[in-house]
């Protein structure tokens, strides 16, 4: 048995990807540049200094990177803040896992304010005893320091505790948390990254939490 559960939350607990994805070519409109094909992928998950980086690397000169990022988050804000679908058959994990007496958190790249937020929507907060958000620790994903310090938080050991995450197009350098972390993966987006997944060897995909009965 897991010492813990860390959750991913964007992707994972709620379908929150179309909303973020939607965002950029809102925030391009507004800075009056082509929102470039990829940008979403590669912006996905990340925060903070890195998705400024990643701005100025796409756009150069064409815009203010750090003025950019901000907007876009202001953007997002405004549309998540009427809510994501929450997942099939995590109100049933959750149960499970409570009963189980397994300490549970949430370790994401969003902001704390964003993450309380969406676990009050879901009416979800309650079942978790840490959130850890990447803006809280020193490397963003896809290094694995926002779940080991999720680990942490609830006394357990990283060997023992089991991340959820969805699958991303960056899989491939999820692939070193095993040495870390028991790694599982839901929400499997394509088949693209499907087989990035299997090509890796890493943990276990499933479509949604429901597969599992």
């Amino acid at each position: 048995m897991f010492e813990a559960v860390i959750f991913d939350m964007d992707g994972l607990m709620f379908d929150t990807e179309p909303i973020w994805a939607s965002c950029w070519p809102k925030t391009a409109i507004e800075f009056e540049v082509e929102c470039k094909e990829g940008l979403a992928d590669a912006m996905r998950g990340t925060n903070g200094s890195e998705a400024v980086s990643i701005i100025r690397e796409w756009y150069g000169d064409e815009v203010d990177s750090q003025a950019f990022v901000d907007r876009f988050y202001e953007i997002a804000h405004e549309a998540l803040a009427q809510g994501a679908e929450k997942k099939l058959g995590l109100d049933r994990l959750l149960d499970y896992l409570q009963a189980e007496g397994i300490p549970m958190a949430v370790a994401s790249s969003s902001s704390r304010k964003m993450i309380e937020a969406n676990l009050i929507r879901g009416g979800i907060l309650p079942y978790f005893d840490s959130i850890v958000s990447g803006v809280e620790v020193e490397h963003a994903k896809p290094y694995p320091d926002v779940f080991l310090k999720a680990a942490d938080e609830l006394g357990a050991s990283p060997q023992k505790s089991l991340v959820l995450h969805k699958v991303v197009s960056r899989f491939r350098i999820f692939l070193a948390w095993q040495r870390d972390f028991t790694l599982w993966c839901w929400a499997v987006q394509n088949q693209r990254f499907t087989d990035d997944l299997y090509i890796t060897g890493a943990g276990f995909a499933h479509d949604s939490f429901h597969d599992q009965g």
